[in-house]
């Protein structure tokens, strides 16, 4: 039976925190048996504007772990002046409609809820 995580970020200085904990979790388990992923909203996706988040974050995703974001954060951070358009996000995020609702849904499936 994998692993199941969802590791949630919400402010843009636990992000660093959550990278290092995926990497220790790879490492330790060698990448087998695991289905993980990042939900980021709120502040946190702010950091997607970073190309050395966006690169960490692509190692990651090459190595099975997925990364979700929500679409309400992204609308809030235009509100703000710095607009993410979602089409021009990597391939491998996934745009998600709610954050609170996919962090729901997922706990219900049996992941485990990781607040670095």
């Amino acid at each position: 039976m994998p692993l199941k995580a969802v590791l949630h970020i919400n402010e843009v200085d636990r992000l660093s925190v959550a990278i290092n904990n995926a990497r220790n979790l790879l490492r330790d388990t060698g990448g087998n048996d695991l289905d993980v992923l990042f939900l980021l909203n709120g502040a946190a996706v702010e950091a997607l504007t970073s190309e050395d988040t966006l690169s960490a974050l692509g190692e990651l995703a090459e190595k099975g772990i997925e990364i979700h974001v929500c679409r309400n954060s992204l609308k809030n951070l235009c509100g703000s002046g710095l607009c993410l358009d979602e089409e021009a996000l990597p391939s491998f995020i996934k745009v998600v409609p709610a954050g609170i609702t996919a962090l729901i849904t997922l706990q219900n499936q049996g992941y485990a809820y990781i607040k670095p």
